[in-house]
C-alpha cells in the first residue's frame, strides 16, 4: 500500500459492504481509481466472498476442510472446484 492509503485501508471493508455512503464514498472510488494495492485489496476481498457462498453451497471432500476448500477456489481465480 502507499503512504496515503493509511485512511483509506480503514474504510475499505466499510466501502466492501456497502456501508460508505456520501463523501466519504466518492474519496473511496476517486483513490481506488488511482491506487492498484487499494483496488487489489478490495478485488481480493470480493473473492474470499465469492469463494466463501460457492465453498458453503457445493459438494466438499471428506479429506477437506471448508477453508481449505476456499483456499484451492481463491488459487483457481475463483474457478468452481471439481471438488475432486
Amino acid at each position: 500500500m502507499r503512504d496515503n492509503c493509511g485512511k483509506f485501508a480503514v474504510e475499505l471493508s466499510v466501502y466492501f459492504d456497502g456501508e460508505l455512503e456520501g463523501e466519504a464514498a466518492e474519496a473511496m472510488e476517486g483513490h481506488l481509481e488511482v491506487c492498484p494495492s487499494c483496488r487489489a485489496s478490495l478485488e481480493k476481498m470480493r473473492r474470499i466472498r465469492s469463494a466463501m457462498h460457492t465453498a458453503a453451497k457445493g459438494p466438499r471432500t471428506q479429506r477437506r476442510s471448508m477453508v481449505d476448500e476456499i483456499m484451492a477456489r481463491l488459487d483457481d481465480g475463483g474457478k468452481e472446484s471439481t471438488g475432486a
